[in-house]
């Protein structure tokens, strides 16, 4: 059901007081979405501000409104991020990429001990 939710919208806003790293997020960069978020937690691990989408401080209602309806009206900027999202969760949050960072990990521990 996530992935028809996600084809249906155009911006994928996310205004949390708090998250570490919201799987909703990476599910909706995934589908191409351009994100808005709060800048809070590990969001802007994965939200870059200007390329993947936006950050907006908390409590900062004039800048959601600005950028959502900056992506709303310009659709090739928000192609542009969406792609840019996109690229992003395939580059660096892939299962591969995460399972190849993990064994290099627990590979360099398990040869200091």
């Amino acid at each position: 059901k996530v992935r028809e939710f996600l084809t249906e919208i155009d911006v994928y806003a996310l205004p949390t007081g708090m998250d570490t790293t919201p799987l909703s997020c990476r599910e909706a960069m995934a589908m191409q979405n351009p994100i808005v978020a709060t800048k809070v937690g590990g969001i802007p691990e994965m939200v870059y501000d200007n390329e993947t989408g936006f950050l907006i401080a908390e409590g900062d209602y004039k800048k959601w409104i600005e950028k959502l309806s900056l992506l709303i009206n310009d659709k090739e900027l928000s192609e542009r991020i969406g792609n840019k999202a996109r690229q992003l969760i395939v580059e660096k949050f892939n299962w591969d990429v995460l399972a190849k960072e993990f064994v290099k990990i627990v590979g360099s521990k398990l040869k200091n001990h």
